[in-house]
């Protein structure tokens, strides 16, 4: 029989003989990650970092900025309204990650936070530091949940965010007040928190990853912030260097813990899609929590300072003042019983900041009793990753095929 000629593209032909497995199969994708991603990743983490860094660099330095801008009675809106500001835009930033993509938003993000950062340290009062801090909160860390677990979530990440900020924020106080330090050293004696807090919040992932659960950290972590909180309590204005650097280390532990775990209950259930806006709601709620932590924290300071230093020495502050911060740059200039019944009385007052803390915590723990183990999703969605450079495809190529009709016998 005469034979039929064709010349095709190579790619496009199929046929019923046997193939080369090997020129056939199509050669497997690498999971590799390139240079774009690891530069993407040192980015998000350089920008993590400096929002930390202003986080955990403002209580320290605090006392002597409201000294300097003589604002004693708006000390709690430099960090209420920063946690306000970035509470009430995470919704939306969310959101517009989705919509947008997340370089835009996080660009946008890191340039409110710079131009936040400039205002705030050209300050020329109290008021101008509080609106740029606000323009900060607005850049920084820029839903649906269902039932029991949106209650459980909600509660546990209210709770931390005020347990955390209260150590955030007072840990430098009580080196300020009862040790004497300036600024500058109590953020050397706050060092245990700072390095603490993200070296275990990364632990924690990874014991996650390894175990595939997470109620057992959540668990730890809050156990550890009881007893740290706890033994914060016991601290004295004399109490030694390895005291209150030991007590912070349980605490930064319990609070690392807990801050990178309590995000796996909320992602479990959902798809990949929904990420963005679950963890924008998630960051709500802590930020929201935040506010109240330093307000909550503030007010019993201020109410327990009032009832322990002596009325002739509260007397030469004007009325309605923030005592805690206006006192502070005058302690050492005191003379040296007063100054030591000065810092009694802060020691006592933040022990009760420490009591209230422990039992916020002993109450989140509880609400893990309704908590359920979701199996977590182990695949990976492609249309969030970065689009890394395809190999190069293999020119199609023509062949010529001889196609020869079959003969019955």
């Amino acid at each position: 029989m005469p034979a039929f000629r064709s010349t095709v593209p190579q790619s496009t032909v199929t046929s019923d003989k046997e193939v080369d497995p090997v020129a056939s199969e199509p050669s497997p994708s690498s999971n590799s990650k390139g240079s774009r991603f690891w530069l993407c990743f040192l980015a998000i983490l350089v920008s993590v970092f400096l929002s930390a860094l202003d986080f955990s660099a403002m209580p320290t330095a605090l006392p002597t900025i409201t000294a300097e801008l003589h604002g004693g009675d708006n000390f709690v809106w430099v960090g209420s309204g920063y946690g306000l500001a970035s509470a009430a835009f995470l919704l939306l930033a969310g959101t517009l990650a989705d919509i947008m993509g997340r370089k835009p938003v996080l660009l946008a993000s890191i340039a409110l936070f710079s131009v936040g950062s400039a205002l705030a340290g050209a300050s020329q009062n109290m008021n101008m530091l509080i609106a740029a801090r606000v323009i900060q909160g607005v850049g920084d860390l820029n839903l649906p949940l269902d039932g029991i677990a949106f209650v459980l979530v909600f509660f546990s990440a209210f709770i931390h965010g005020i347990t955390s900020i209260s150590a955030i924020f007072y840990v430098p106080t009580y080196a300020q007040a009862c040790l004497g330090a300036s600024s500058l050293r109590s953020s050397v004696d706050t060092l245990p928190i700072a390095l603490v807090v993200p070296a275990f919040a990364m632990l924690s992932g990874l014991a996650i990853k390894s175990m595939n659960k997470y109620r057992p950290v959540i668990v730890l972590g809050w156990v550890l912030s009881i007893v740290g909180f706890g033994i914060l309590s016991l601290l004295k204005a004399d109490s030694s260097v390895g005291a209150w650097v030991g007590f912070q280390i349980v605490v930064a532990v319990g609070t690392g813990f807990v801050y990178t775990s309590t995000v796996f209950p909320i992602l479990a259930p959902l798809s990949v899609s929904r990420n963005a806006a679950a963890l924008a709601f998630f960051t709500f709620c802590r930020a929201f929590a935040q506010t109240w932590g330093v307000a909550i924290s503030g007010a019993i300071l201020q109410n327990q300072l009032k009832d322990k230093l002596p009325p002739a020495f509260t007397a030469q502050f004007p009325s309605g003042v923030q005592i805690a911060y206006a006192v502070i740059p005058t302690i050492g200039d005191l003379e040296p019983a007063l100054r030591t019944t000065v810092r009694d009385a802060f020691a006592d007052s933040l022990s009760v900041i420490w009591k209230t803390m422990a039992g916020l915590c002993g109450v989140a723990i509880l609400s893990l009793v309704l908590l359920k183990e979701v199996p977590m999703v182990k695949h990976t969605d492609e249309k969030y990753g970065l689009e890394e450079a395809s190999a190069a495809k293999a020119p199609v190529t023509d062949t010529e095929i001889v196609l020869t009709p079959k003969v019955e016998p």
